[in-house]
């Protein structure tokens, strides 16, 4: 599934992310994009975010928004949530097979 903002921010001092969470059946979390890595802050014009993560069968729910660390402001428009075969953008908490037997990791 895809969740897509278009935001725009002023004087962020600290960070601004856009963030989906795929949660299990007890709540645990099974995939996140938190945009890491590609945080926005300070003054930036509307700028489009896609976070793509695998939404698998076992899945309860799935949490998205707009967060912000430190000060100032963020605007966010062009919400939409759907299907799509792009790539995952995030990270997957769990792995379908077992992996690391050899401690290298």
């Amino acid at each position: 599934m895809k969740f897509s903002a278009v935001i725009k921010t002023d004087a962020v001092d600290g960070s601004a992310e856009v963030i989906m969470s795929v949660h299990g059946t007890c709540g645990e979390v099974l995939s996140y994009d938190y945009t890491h890595g590609r945080n926005i802050s300070g003054i930036t014009d509307w700028k489009r975010v896609d976070l793509v993560l695998d939404v698998q069968a076992a899945s309860m729910f799935v949490a998205v928004g707009i967060g912000m660390f430190g000060k100032g402001q963020i605007w966010a428009s062009g919400l939409r949530f759907e299907e799509t075969t792009d790539p995952m953008t995030g990270t997957k908490n769990n792995q379908d097979e077992p992996t690391n037997f050899d401690f290298t990791e």
